[in-house]
């Protein structure tokens, strides 16, 4: 009996060797890779506000020079395209081409009171300059996104690229850009978004600045 006590120990103590091996043989999964969403096609539309001040001079009644500050405040269509790339699932850049106009700018002018007081010149209708304005821009731009929501994204980003102001006196500049939206996921590989842009052209004289309202989507592949 005592033997078969012995036998069956040895027989128990085996099998826990076995389970214990067969443990260590079982491979360790390496933690998942996240991988990139890969590339999206994208496009938008919305309303382009400038705001833009300049200054200059006009003639008072008596033929005298005088400086003029004025704001050429108008609103048109924006409309833009591009393509773009998911670094990872919260981070993605794109390339853009936007097309702003045509803005029908009106410069009010306001002439600046004199040193010696007074309500200062009159400016004549004809220093009132109305002119059609187009812009164009070609950005890069790169967001964060914020899965704060299971049903939609926010996101902020920034952008830097080049500038054409089309007009009377044609001008080109460095441009930035900054972002703010929401996107709503349609499908896998649809989204909707509405955001803020804000935009900037430095070129010679006072920049050209907007806000625009923009509605968009993007679609991946």
């Amino acid at each position: 009996m005592k033997q078969l006590r012995v036998l069956g120990a040895a027989m128990l103590l085996c099998a826990a060797s076995n389970v214990a091996l067969a443990a260590d043989l079982v491979p360790i999964e390496p933690p998942p890779v996240v991988e990139p969403a890969g590339i999206y096609f994208c496009g938008h539309l919305g309303w382009s506000f400038t705001d833009t001040k300049y200054h200059g001079y006009a003639l008072d009644e008596n033929g005298d020079p005088q400086r003029v500050n004025y704001r050429a405040d108008d609103n048109a269509f924006t409309v833009g395209i591009g393509f773009g790339y998911y670094v990872t699932d919260g981070f993605r850049v794109d390339l853009t081409g936007d097309y702003s106009g045509a803005y029908k700018t009106r410069h009010l002018l306001q002439l600046e009171v004199p040193a010696g007081g007074g309500p200062g010149p009159v400016v004549p209708p004809e220093n009132v300059r109305r002119e059609n304005m187009n812009v164009w821009t070609l950005m890069g731009n790169a967001y964060y996104e914020v899965p704060y929501f299971d049903f939609a994204t926010p996101y902020v980003g920034v952008g830097v690229g080049w500038g054409w102001i089309d007009k009377v006196q044609n001008d080109d500049g460095f441009a930035l850009a900054a972002h703010a939206g929401v996107s709503f996921a349609v499908t896998e590989n649809l989204s909707l978004d509405i955001g803020y842009r804000f935009r900037d052209i430095m070129i010679e004289g006072p920049n050209f600045t907007d806000h625009s309202i923009l509605a968009g989507f993007r679609i991946g592949f």
